[in-house]
Order: C-alpha cells, then sequence, then structure tokens
C-alpha cells in the first residue's frame, strides 16, 4: 500500500487538503490516506467489492465499470471516490464514471426525501384533522382540547430547530426536518409525525446532505487543483458539478444553510459560465448542461424567472443558430438538452402568464 501511495504521489503529485496544504499519501497525517480507510471499510461492507487498498487507478476503474454494468452505484462511488483520490488528473471518461457514480447514489436519496416528505406531509394533513374533529367535540377544559390549543405543543408541525410550530412551511424547497432532537413536548397523543417516519426522514437527509458535501469536498480540495492541467472543459466540468451538490443542498435546507449553499452555488455556476464563454463551442454538450441546470437554480431556488429565461433562451437560440442544416445523428446529446431547454421555457413561460 506504501509502494502504490508512493508511485501515484511520484505520477500525479499529492492532492492538496482542503485547507490547501499538500501530503494527501502521508500515511499518519496526510488527508488522502484517512479517506482511504473509510473506502477500504466501505469495500469490506460491501458483497461484491474486494479489498481497495494498493489497487491501482487502472484496477479501481474496471471495478467502477462492472459496477455500473450491474447499477451497483454505491460500489461504484466508493471505487470511483477511491480513484479520484489516487489519481487528482482524471480522463473525460473518468471525470464521467465518477460524475455517474455521484448522481445515481444522490438521485435515489433525492426520490426518497420527496417521497418521505409526502408522506410527512399526509401523516402532519391527517394530525391536523383529527385535531380540528377533537377541538369541535371535546368541551374546552375537559382535559384533550387543552393540549391542542394553538401555539402549544400539539400545533401538528415541525420546525426546524425540532419544536412544535404551526408556521413550519410544507414546501420540500424551504422545510426542513431537523436531525437531531424530537418534539417540544413529546406527548405521544400530540407528537406531529409517528416515530418511524421521523427517524426514516432523518436518515434519508443525512445521507443526502453527507453524499453531497463528500463529493463538493472531492471537486474542490482535490480535482479543481489540477484541473488547469487538463484544460479548460474539465474545470468547467468540475464547477458545473459543484454548482449543481450545493443547489441539491438548497432544495431542502433553509435558513443560514440554506443561504450558504445557494451563494455557493451561485458562486460556481457564474464561474463556470463565464469560464465556458468564448471558448467551449454552442453546441457543446458540457456548455448545454450547464446553462440548463443554471437556468432551473435561478428559476427555483433564486426565484428569478425573467433570470432563467433569459440564460435559457439566449444558450438555445445560440445553439439552433450554429446547428442549422446539420444533422441529429452526431450531435444527439445537444439535441436532448435542446430539448429540455425548450420544455423549460414553455413551461416557466406559461407559468409567468
Amino acid at each position: 500500500a506504501a509502494a502504490a501511495a508512493a508511485a501515484a504521489t511520484e505520477a500525479w503529485g499529492s492532492p492538496r487538503s482542503a485547507a490547501g496544504g499538500s501530503g494527501g499519501f502521508e500515511l499518519v497525517e496526510g488527508e488522502g490516506w484517512a479517506l482511504l480507510d473509510a473506502d477500504e471499510d466501505a469495500a469490506a461492507g460491501s458483497a461484491f467489492l474486494p479489498p481497495l487498498r494498493g489497487r491501482s487507478p487502472a484496477e479501481l476503474k474496471l471495478l467502477a465499470q462492472l459496477a455500473e454494468k450491474t447499477e451497483n452505484f454505491e460500489d461504484m462511488r466508493v471505487c470511483m471516490r477511491a480513484l479520484a483520490l489516487a489519481k487528482p488528473v482524471l480522463s473525460e471518461e473518468e471525470r464521467n464514471l465518477l460524475s455517474i457514480a455521484y448522481k445515481n447514489v444522490v438521485s435515489t436519496r433525492r426520490n426518497a426525501w420527496r417521497k418521505v416528505w409526502d408522506l410527512l406531509q399526509s401523516e402532519l394533513e391527517s394530525r391536523e384533522e383529527e385535531r380540528a374533529r377533537l377541538k369541535a367535540s371535546v368541551p374546552r377544559g375537559n382535559g384533550p382540547s387543552d393540549l391542542l390549543e394553538d401555539g402549544g405543543a400539539a400545533a401538528g408541525a415541525l420546525s426546524p430547530d425540532g419544536l412544535g410550530s404551526a408556521a413550519f412551511s410544507l414546501d420540500p424547497a424551504l422545510g426542513s426536518l431537523p436531525l437531531g432532537g424530537g418534539l417540544a413536548d413529546g406527548h405521544a397523543a400530540v407528537d406531529a409525525v409517528s416515530e418511524p417516519l421521523r427517524v426514516m426522514a432523518r436518515t434519508v437527509r443525512q445521507e443526502l446532505e453527507a453524499y453531497c458535501l463528500e463529493f463538493i469536498d472531492i471537486l474542490r480540495a482535490h480535482l479543481l487543483a489540477y484541473s488547469a492541467e487538463i484544460g479548460v472543459e474539465a474545470t468547467v466540468f468540475y464547477k458545473k458539478l459543484v454548482g449543481d451538490y450545493y443547489r441539491y443542498l438548497s432544495e431542502y435546507t433553509m435558513d443560514g444553510s440554506r443561504k450558504e449553499s445557494t451563494l455557493e452555488a451561485s458562486a460556481f455556476y457564474t464561474d463556470a459560465l463565464e469560464l465556458a464563454e468564448g471558448k467551449l463551442p454552442a453546441t457543446s454538450p458540457l456548455l448545454l448542461g450547464l446553462a440548463l441546470n443554471t437556468s432551473v437554480f435561478y428559476f427555483e431556488i433564486m426565484n428569478t424567472p425573467d433570470k432563467a429565461c433569459e440564460l435559457a433562451k439566449t444558450t438555445y437560440d445560440a445553439a439552433i443558430a450554429a446547428l442549422d442544416g446539420r444533422d441529429d445523428v452526431n450531435h444527439k446529446e445537444a439535441f436532448m438538452l435542446l430539448d429540455l431547454l425548450r420544455e423549460n421555457l414553455t413551461i416557466w413561460t406559461m407559468s409567468e402568464s
């Protein structure tokens, strides 16, 4: 393992830590080895992965490709994470494999969070209906109705700090379930949601946040530091991904955390767009995907529909002009992204009108 680390360091250099230092492959003090220990633990817990310590980048890549073919994206993430930390200068194929691994792992949690949120909302509405029924049927002062007063612990909703609150938003883009703690009163008859559902929601959210932050750290602390050696396309690719995963964090957090994630997403999207301008062709799938995701961010997170429509339309018109007369066989991905831009423009324009 030490020899493999030395070879990797000699070939690729030592990745910088989040604080800007070096020594990513030092066995005791370096950040890199601690991260690889986590990958080793993950591999040990997998029914499919062999031990990863000492594996060459080529072996890690092969394992990731096999995991992708079997749609085992959890193991694919473990392999590509280890590869990215051992070899911070990635080829285009390796960059795509890394992106696919995290996209699928995080998408599973994002979809789970939406479904859990629907269950939370349904249960809260049922409790609120029961609360209203009890208030209507039980005379004030006889017991149960005293527990159900507006503003009391039985208000029927969750707040960001774990307390009951009638003002808690049920909008999944704004509200958030507390990671720890319980409800204010704790009385079994007036808990806002059942314990199994709270545990499930907390687990899904923790995993979603952990994977997003893990990928952001790999991109910012390791890959972006070496992207200039590859070219502008790699830098735009990485900055777009950082923006994407901060956007995902913005979808379910609120208050200070939401503001921080939103600012980071905006900064990285802006940097990527400015870097891509004039350097990537108008028909580049990377540029089209960047414009698509950034416009979604403007519309859904920033609540600036005019800015979203302007970016989507400008990008769409430029690409259509460049593709004029060309067949879609050699530009299949570009046409697919253009269709998504057009669909969003139609929906956004109709919603505004």
